[in-house]
């Protein structure tokens, strides 16, 4: 089959299309959150804003000492590790009808990218990804051979040194000739165009960009930008060196005649997410994060006005605007202002934040503290409550929790681009897949005391308490939930004395909370708060 001839310039081939280009936008928090305070930081007013009547230096310094609580890089390390707790394992053939070699998937499995990462560190990878951007990609992919077919189906291939070679399953393995997996993330996507054709879901293009570096002039490495677009019928390969257009240096024949690319996808789908583009899976737990570190750095700026309270005189002239004609000064913690005029005696008033406010601030931090702390533990429990028998027996047979959801999800699609390795070998099939669903709970007695906090506020439903408890090993696993209530109905039984005894062992950690916390938040000092009046002669000079 002869390469059509690209449709693409050195222009259009690093064109993003829009939803693309919005999918960009919509990861970008997550992938700030997960750089850490420092990354935040560096986002500034993207996720800081200025206040109104701030100047730089004040920005700068409220901007410096912000911290942030990382509860959304913390959710993704613990859900990788539910899932990763055990590895990813073929299935097993039992009834002997293998469609496939099972020596070379075997092997495959312990190296599926050829740089010795096996399938379960690869699957960690993927998880990871799909958490933070709704939706991630594997292109299984195979070396670019020249290659030739003569008059009687035998396939030749042209070695380095231009010989015409016959190609045998012994040459594949001494040239390293094996098909493999290649990640991209959908930040690396340009455009992946997904259509129906006779009524089937396929992709009609697929194209991103990678970064890679080679050696350039007197030894030193250059950066190569590379755009692949891979088309059911071929593909194309542009690159461009530092500077100037991309080039067209390779193309061939996709003999598949498919994209070969499968997506993970555990993020969710709107209207404003056309083709294979997602929200991501933790959006929420994301915005909440933001919020958090936005209302830490407010907080933080309350205290030094609570130390250093700004002293106000009656009988000042202000300076004025010489454009509005406004009278203006611009207020800062401690400071102090004196009248020039000494026949004006002005009475001083000492003006702090009143603790009202102050414990306002300090609440709603702790409350958002609270709510991300038990989120990925929603993520794990079966989705509902249920208040009868009936409805618990329904629930046990078909209950998922929005995890498990996923790892059926990241299963799907690895035993997908497992058939794709098949059809690079041409073999019928490729061994199914089990990927870890059983998820585990340590005993956390101030998990637990903070989780039962919200059940007695209406904020979150018993049901969870009494799941939670029973993936800790606190309540049988044949125990419904009618029975693991008290009497009353409002707490499960069995987990309140185990509570109490932890809590006598170490009451400094039962009481430090489910996750880290801003322990150290300011909160006391109520004397630095009240108001002071005084009148005094003002300061000369």
């Amino acid at each position: 089959m002869a390469v059509p001839q690209s449709a693409f310039t050195s222009r259009t081939i690093t064109a993003v299309s829009p939803e693309w280009m919005a999918q960009r936008e919509r990861i970008r928090l997550g992938r700030t959150l997960v750089g850490g305070t420092n990354a935040m930081q560096s986002a500034r007013e993207s996720y800081l804003p200025k206040r109104p009547s701030e100047d730089n230096d004040e920005y700068e310094k409220r901007l410096r000492r912000s911290k942030l609580f990382n509860k959304y890089k913390q959710t993704i390390h613990y859900l990788v590790g539910q899932v990763f707790q055990r590895q990813i394992k073929y299935q097993e053939d039992t009834a002997g009808k293998a469609k496939y070699d099972k020596a070379f998937f075997d092997s495959f499995q312990e190296n599926v990218d050829t740089r010795g990462t096996n399938m379960s560190m690869f699957g960690e990878l993927i998880f990871r990804a799909g958490m933070m951007d709704g939706v991630t990609f594997i292109l299984s992919d195979y070396p670019s051979i020249t290659q030739s077919t003569d008059e009687y189906g035998r396939t030749y291939y042209k070695n380095v040194d231009g010989e015409w070679l016959l190609r045998t399953a012994q040459a594949d393995a001494e040239n390293g000739w094996n098909p493999y997996w290649v990640h991209v993330e959908a930040s690396q996507v340009l455009d992946a165009w997904l259509d129906n054709v006779d009524g089937k879901t396929v992709l009609r293009s697929f194209r991103y960009l990678e970064k890679l570096q080679r050696e350039g002039a007197e030894g030193l490495r250059i950066q190569v930008d590379r755009i692949r677009a891979i088309f059911p019928d071929h593909w194309e390969v542009w690159e461009r060196e530092i500077e100037g257009e991309h080039v067209l240096v390779k193309y061939g024949v996709n003999s598949l005649g498919i994209i070969p690319v499968d997506w993970f996808m555990p993020g969710g789908q709107t209207e404003e997410t056309p083709g294979l583009t997602a929200i991501p899976a933790l959006d929420d737990l994301a915005h909440m994060n933001l919020a958090h570190w936005q209302a830490y750095s407010d907080h933080l700026g309350l205290m030094p006005y609570v130390r250093s309270p700004i002293r106000v005189f009656n009988g000042i002239e202000f300076p004025t605007d010489p454009i509005t004609g406004e009278a203006k000064v611009n207020a800062a913690p401690g400071m102090f202002l004196a009248n020039l005029n000494p026949d004006v005696t002005a009475t001083a008033m000492s003006y702090g934040v009143d603790p009202a406010s102050v414990d306002r601030s300090f609440q709603d931090l702790k409350a958002l503290e609270e709510y991300m702390s038990v989120y990925d533990l929603s993520l794990i429990m079966p989705r509902g409550g249920h208040s009868t028998a009936t409805q618990m027996q329904i629930a046990a047979a078909s209950a998922n929790s929005a995890l498990k959801g996923w790892v059926q999800r990241l299963q799907d699609c690895f035993e997908n681009a497992i058939k794709k390795i098949a059809l690079w070998t041409n073999q019928q099939d490729g061994p199914g897949l089990f990927v870890n669903d059983e998820f585990l709970l340590p005993y956390d007695s101030s998990a637990l005391q903070q989780l039962s906090g919200m059940v007695d506020r209406g904020q979150v439903p018993l049901f969870v308490l009494y799941e939670t408890v029973k993936k800790m090993g606190m309540v049988s696993e044949n125990m419904t939930f009618e029975d693991s209530v008290d009497e009353k109905g409002n707490t499960v039984k069995g987990y309140l004395s185990l509570l109490a005894d932890d809590a006598k062992r170490n009451t400094e950690k039962a009481n430090i909370g489910f996750t880290p916390s801003f322990g150290n938040i300011p909160h006391d000092g109520q004397s630095q708060y009240k108001q002071s009046q005084q009148t005094a002669p003002m300061a000369q000079g």
